[in-house]
């Protein structure tokens, strides 16, 4: 894995564990496959940038009840 692919791997994993709020539900969600992602969060972010917002989009979705969210996070670098 490429340096870029790490740190988009850990921030998405960051982002699930203090948004829902336990290593639970943080690895559920992270390793649940999404149909609208078409795969699960956690290969999105990996994959690519936009695969990476695709995910924290939706990991804000579901923490505001499946309602899409204002999810403002720093620009991936």
């Amino acid at each position: 894995m490429d340096r870029a692919a790490a740190e988009r791997q850990g921030r998405i994993a960051q982002a699930a564990f203090l948004t829902l709020g336990n290593r639970d539900d943080a690895i559920t969600f992270l390793n649940t496959h999404d149909d609208a992602l078409g795969q699960r969060p956690i290969d999105a972010a990996v994959a690519s940038a936009d695969g990476l917002a695709a995910a924290e989009r939706l990991l804000a979705e579901r923490a505001n009840g499946g309602k899409p969210a204002n999810l403002t996070l720093p620009p991936v670098t």
